[in-house]
């Protein structure tokens, strides 16, 4: 896979475009056919992944891959994920991602959904074709989450909850999830409130700033940050609930 360099009026001299019939799509994302069936190749606009290859075939594997594999799997349409590299000709290289569909089917009900995913990584992407965070990297390693980093975050927070010990190890997770997973890109879970409803400890979280105008951002705040509290409070935590924010 090779790619040169256009020259039309209205093309910028740094653009390079795929040799094959792409479509241009949005932020210098280049769209084509593959040769397999449902099977779309994305040009992207960065340059970071430096001649590796990452492929990912379940949701997963997407998790232990990065945030933009993760919402691109969320859609329940794309059934395998190929990250790597080309070159261009004059030198360098462009990051692509391969993207085979379940069915035609699953192409026109979910192909929407994984554009909107590489459409807001593309529009993160600086010049030099580096990302303006390194959590926003086009293959990103998840955030790990240790359990004695929990308990120091707690300790800190029973300081305002002295009689809510809960609560407190609620916000900790949550302000381990903002560093490490919301916060690079741009956006905020918010604690609302927790509750007992029958036999379940119910934690209601607000999405804020990028978060709330994200067209996946549900699907990705349940798939990771309702089992981190799961998993670090399982006898307080049983259920999470995204609801509006409150209105102060």
């Amino acid at each position: 896979m090779s790619y040169h360099k256009k020259n039309g009026k209205n093309r910028k001299k740094d653009r390079c475009a795929p040799i094959k019939n792409g479509i241009e799509l949005k932020h210098d994302v280049w769209r084509f056919e593959g040769n397999e069936h449902s099977k779309f190749v994305y040009v992207l606009p960065s340059d970071t992944l430096k001649g590796r290859s990452v492929t990912v075939d379940s949701y997963e594997a997407a998790k232990s891959t990065g945030v933009w594999a993760l919402r691109m799997m969320a859609t329940k349409g794309a059934a395998k994920l190929l990250f790597g590299s080309a070159p261009q000709e004059g030198g360098g290289n462009r990051d692509f991602v391969a993207v085979t569909f379940h069915s035609d089917h699953a192409v026109n009900a979910t192909r929407a959904a994984v554009e909107g995913a590489i459409h807001d990584f593309a529009r993160n992407i600086q010049p030099n074709g580096q990302p303006k965070h390194a959590k926003l990297s086009l293959v990103a390693p998840e955030a790990v989450f240790t359990r004695d980093d929990f308990m120091a975050l707690a300790q800190k927070f029973a300081a305002q909850h002295p009689k809510e010990p809960h609560v407190a190890g609620i916000k900790a997770i949550l302000s381990m999830f903002n560093d490490g997973v919301a916060g690079p890109d741009g956006g905020e879970v918010v604690y609302e409130g927790y509750k007992i409803e029958g036999n379940e400890g119910i934690v209601d979280v607000s999405l804020r700033d990028n978060c709330s105008g994200c067209g996946l951002s549900e699907v990705t705040i349940q798939g990771r940050l309702s089992p981190l509290l799961r998993d670090f409070m399982p006898n307080a935590v049983q259920k999470m609930r995204i609801v509006k924010p409150r209105v102060s």
